[in-house]
């Protein structure tokens, strides 16, 4: 059993959030979280709605100046507690993951956690449970597919790597590559520009002209002197010889179906029909 915190207010929808909780947590374990105040952004929303809809154990902090719900204050299986600093009773609260909604105006949060906690185990609840971890500064992220090791000082990423990590680790790598742009989204569309591009438009492609057919060619001479030669005649025998000796096969019946058509055509050629 574990005491779990949950810290930011990124958005993320309701789905993904109990899906993500459903997966951090197991039997026993406890969430410790701060009241946000009103109004509830859609994915602190969702984690209420998750601890109060599965009797998870919880720990709620608040301010003098909030008014918690009733919901939280009536349930029998957590505790409501006012204190002057949410984020700081939240960390000592801490035994097992920090699961945090990143939002990108709130940077200084993710800080104050690995200040006060360096070896804290954070996972994005915002991103599926992607691991956010931070070594001296150096960020290292740690996904199924594809493998981000940890960033050195000569290393660089590829766009499907910065996609698929976290929004903490694509703004330190946009802060070390000298990016202008703040966001996840606008550090990858500056460090990419030819992959946001609009395709250039292709010259159309230019048909070829059809040409006339050739009028057809009447009956020449040679026709003719095939005929008295008896080309015809000595064109038979070699079939009839070659079907003598061929094996009775479905391609030998083929091949005689269509030696027989072929001599009809030639001699329709012959005869100008």
């Amino acid at each position: 059993m574990a005491t779990h915190i949950i810290m930011g207010t990124g958005p993320c929808s309701e789905e993904a959030v109990t899906e993500a909780l459903r997966d951090a947590l197991t039997d026993g374990d406890t969430i410790a979280v701060a009241w946000s105040g009103s109004p509830v952004p859609e994915s602190l929303g969702a984690v209420y709605d998750y601890i109060l809809d599965h009797n998870i154990d919880f720990v709620l902090f608040y301010t003098d100046e909030q008014k918690v719900h009733s919901d939280f204050r009536e349930a029998d299986h957590g505790i409501v507690q006012k204190v002057r600093n949410p984020n700081a009773s939240l960390m000592k609260a801490l035994d097992g993951n920090v699961l945090f909604l990143w939002n990108d105006e709130e940077e200084d949060l993710i800080n104050f956690v690995f200040d006060t906690e360096p070896d804290a185990k954070v996972l994005e609840l915002s991103n599926g449970l992607a691991p956010i971890s931070v070594s001296e500064n150096i960020p290292e992220v740690e996904i199924p597919a594809p493998v981000v090791e940890e960033e050195e000082d000569d290393y660089s990423y590829t766009r499907e790597e910065l996609e698929t990590a976290t929004a903490y680790v694509v703004k330190r790598y946009g802060e070390r590559m000298g990016c202008e742009a703040k966001t996840k989204a606008g550090i990858i569309a500056e460090l990419f520009p030819e992959d946001d591009a609009p395709a250039t438009e292709e010259a159309p492609a230019v048909l070829p002209v059809a040409e006339e057919p050739a009028p057809p060619k009447e009956p020449s001479a040679e026709l003719d002197s095939v005929i008295e030669s008896g080309l015809l005649a000595g064109l038979d025998s070699v079939i009839a010889s070659f079907f003598d000796h061929a094996p009775e096969t479905p391609d030998t019946a083929m091949a005689r179906l269509k030696l027989h058509e072929a001599r009809i055509w030639v001699t329709r050629v012959i005869e100008g029909r």
